[in-house]
This record gives structure tokens, C-alpha cells and sequence, in this order.
């Protein structure tokens, strides 16, 4: 019998549990094994051996944290039974909260009134800043203009005043 190189050998039975299926996984949000596809957590749950007790998977799920495939044991009808049966009212509920405040008659008033009517709007003089550029620009100006204007109206002293 002629084999091509490139052809696989069949493999059946017992031999399909002593393989280990090398299938790429992390972990989920919830540190649950995580399969990237589905092909993927179906190929790892055909191949468990089902002689062993520890892992009694049935099934695959996508979960909705982490967007990956996980194994459980529950099956679909557990799930839906589990999740659409209504939570039964105990006795140790909370009663709903009631506020017994008066309902506001008029208009609802603005934040700035409201800010107002606590007092928390106060005006404060602002002090006027040292180094700020128009005080340092009207300084300048200043001082020059005392400087034009002495030079201008200063007499002017020549040696014949002084004789």
C-alpha cells in the first residue's frame, strides 16, 4: 500500500484518548479556562475521557465577560430552568424605600439661586496683582511721561543765568 508523504494516518478509539489535544486557552475575567472559538471548546470536549469523574462537562457557552467559549456540566434545559424561574419573595426583603418629603410647589429653582440662598455666593475684591503686564506697561508709561514732562518744563540753566 502506497502512502502519499503528505497523508495522516487514521486514528480511531483508544488512540484518540492518549492524544492531547494542544488547543491555545487563557483565563477568563472569573478564572475559568478560556477557548478562543468554538471549534475549539468542542474539539477539547470530544476528546475528554469520560472515565473520569472530575470532568463531567456536557457542553460549550459563550460568556458574556470575556467573550470566549467555556465547558460547563449544565445543561440547556438546567440553564433556562435556573435562569427564568422567578426568585421567590422572602420574608427578609427589604421593603421599598419612601422618602415622606413634600412634592415642590412652583418653580424649581436655579443652581445660582439656590447657591444664593445659602450664601455661598460671595463677591471678594481681588487685589490688584503686582506683576501682572498692564500694571507693568501702565508703570512704564508713567514713569516715562513724569520723564518727558520734567525735562520740558525744567529751566534751562546756561552759564549766562549763573553769572
Amino acid at each position: 500500500m502506497h502512502r502519499a508523504s503528505h497523508a495522516l494516518p487514521l486514528r480511531h478509539g483508544h488512540d484518540l484518548f492518549s492524544r492531547r489535544t494542544r488547543v491555545p486557552t487563557t483565563r477568563c475575567l472569573y478564572g475559568k479556562r478560556r477557548y478562543f472559538t468554538r471549534l475549539d471548546a468542542e474539539l477539547v470536549l470530544a476528546c475528554l475521557d469520560r472515565r473520569d469523574p472530575a470532568r463531567r462537562e456536557t457542553r460549550c457557552y459563550k460568556c458574556p465577560a470575556c467573550h470566549g467559549w467555556h465547558l460547563t456540566s449544565q445543561t440547556l434545559e438546567q440553564y433556562a430552568a435556573e435562569h427564568s424561574a422567578p426568585e421567590p419573595a422572602s420574608g427578609s426583603a427589604r421593603p421599598p424605600t419612601t422618602l415622606d418629603l413634600p412634592y415642590p410647589r412652583g418653580p424649581v429653582p436655579t443652581p445660582a439661586e439656590v447657591a444664593d440662598r445659602l450664601g455661598l455666593l460671595r463677591t471678594v475684591p481681588v487685589a490688584p496683582q503686582q506683576n501682572s503686564a498692564p500694571n507693568g506697561l501702565r508703570t512704564l508709561l508713567r514713569r516715562a511721561w513724569r520723564h518727558v514732562t520734567h525735562t520740558l518744563h525744567r529751566p534751562s540753566t546756561t552759564t549766562e543765568e549763573l553769572r
